[in-house]
């Protein structure tokens, strides 16, 4: 599990560093582009402008560039990549030990060159023998040479030979391939069976089944015999002409790379993003270098804080019996204006009698 985790860190380091690698030559291209497509330049012009691009850095954006290398450590490769500004860098440091990696095929045919050239030899120093060109102490002094040489490459050249075989020609995989191939094929008559009975009954419930039998054990089987069949399989854009292309590969490249080394696949520094405290820095001394940016932007003035509101609690109770008291007030009033009006009014009639 360890091996598989540091496996799947390893490869998105690689895929960061190529992909980083591949926007910061896409961004200068873009740029480019840009002064190549201005009407009313000469191609002298556009060169000089071509001249004063500089490039930014993938990371801090800055116009110090980045730079991306390889670099050899005691035999190992290793992918580098670093903000271009040295005195004052951003955190940009990425470095991928990718180990000592040889592919197969190489081998195989560079260890068949050289038995071929051992060969040679043997036969030439033969016919210097025969001829009295060289003595057979020498010739047995050479034979011997060579003789060792033969055993080392041969023994190379068997090693190499192995593992491509168990990567290309691997009868395990080829067995178990065979095997599933043979279940497909089962389930497809299944499911053809399937289809053929609903149509002469119309029973809902075998649709039921087909379906199930097609999602559930035919598709990942379908997918299961697709990453053991192809090591690389997928649709590819070709911006030249505008088309997709499936591309499957039986082997790839990478399979048939080994590393012989003993620090290979692993991520040494992965680091990207932005120093904080370098950009406030930066965009301080920025603001002052500004010729009167204090006039414009006010200087930052202590808050003052406004004083606390006070609140008044009011007695609900207390403020109930109080508008009871009052409307009780009211009542009496307008009971005392209505005792006046009559008395008013039986004076005024006993006055009229």
């Amino acid at each position: 599990m360890a091996d598989l985790e540091q496996k799947k860190i390893y490869i998105e380091g690689v895929n960061t560093y190529y992909k980083l690698k591949s926007k910061y030559e896409a961004n200068f291209n873009k740029e480019k582009n840009k002064i190549a497509n201005i009407d009313g330049l000469s191609w002298t012009e556009k060169h000089i402008e071509f001249q004063k691009l500089k490039r930014k850095c993938v990371n801090c954006n800055r116009p110090v560039g980045s730079t991306f290398s390889t670099r050899l450590d005691k035999y190992e490769k290793h992918l580098i990549a670093l903000c271009g500004d040295r005195a004052n860098p951003c955190p940009l440091n990425i470095d991928i030990n990718t180990g000592i990696t040889f592919d197969l095929n190489d081998m195989l045919n560079e260890d068949e060159k050289s038995l071929s050239k051992f060969k040679k030899e043997i036969i030439i120093d033969k016919n210097d023998l025969l001829f009295g060109y060289i003595t057979s102490d020498d010739a047995v002094t050479n034979f011997d040479k060579i003789k060792e040489n033969v055993a080392s490459t041969t023994n190379l050249y068997e090693y190499a030979l192995q593992n491509y075989n168990n990567i290309v020609n691997n009868s395990e995989k080829k067995k178990a391939l065979d095997k599933q191939q043979i279940e497909l094929y089962e389930n497809v008559n299944t499911f053809k069976s399937i289809i053929k009975e609903y149509k002469q009954t119309e029973n809902t419930q075998l649709v039921n089944d087909a379906v199930d039998l097609y999602v559930h054990t035919m598709i990942p089987k379908l997918k299961e015999i697709m990453k053991k069949k192809y090591s690389y399989s997928g649709v590819e854009y070709n911006e030249d002409d505008n088309t997709f292309h499936l591309i499957q590969k039986i082997v790839s490249i990478g399979d048939l790379e080994i590393d012989v080394g003993d620090g290979g696949d692993t991520v040494v520094s992965l680091k990207m993003g932005v120093d904080i405290a370098r950009k406030k820095t930066f965009i301080e001394s920025v603001i002052s270098a500004i010729p009167g940016i204090n006039s414009i932007v006010p200087a930052k003035t202590k808050k003052v804080k406004a004083p606390a509101k006070k609140l008044l609690f009011v007695n609900t109770e207390t403020e109930r019996e109080t508008g009871q008291e009052k409307e009780k007030e009211k009542e009496k009033e307008k009971e005392k204006e209505s005792d006046n009006e009559s008395n008013y009014s039986s004076e005024s009639d006993s006055d009229k009698e």
